[in-house]
């Protein structure tokens, strides 16, 4: 069984790179381009880790993290910096 991971990271090319490395060791991977973005998945679906970027445009890792911490089953999902 596969597990699903959020990637956040404004660089477009930092989301292509860690996006093939992680699909090839048998993730399923989607992405977000900023905070926004990734409060906007974690609302529609459950992953198993989100991995943050720190400095983002509109709303930055930090404060992100706040705010999925509230959401209905994230409060013990590793997301990592």
């Amino acid at each position: 069984m596969s597990h699903r991971i959020l990637l956040v990271d404004d660089e477009p090319l930092n989301l292509l790179v860690f996006q093939y490395l992680l699909e090839d060791s048998g993730l399923i991977v989607d992405t977000a381009e900023d905070g926004v973005q990734a409060l906007a998945k974690t609302a529609e679906r459950h992953y198993a880790l989100i991995l943050m970027d720190m400095q983002m445009p509109r709303i930055n890792g930090l404060d992100a993290t706040r705010k999925i911490r509230e959401l209905p089953g994230y409060r013990a999902v590793p997301i990592l910096a």
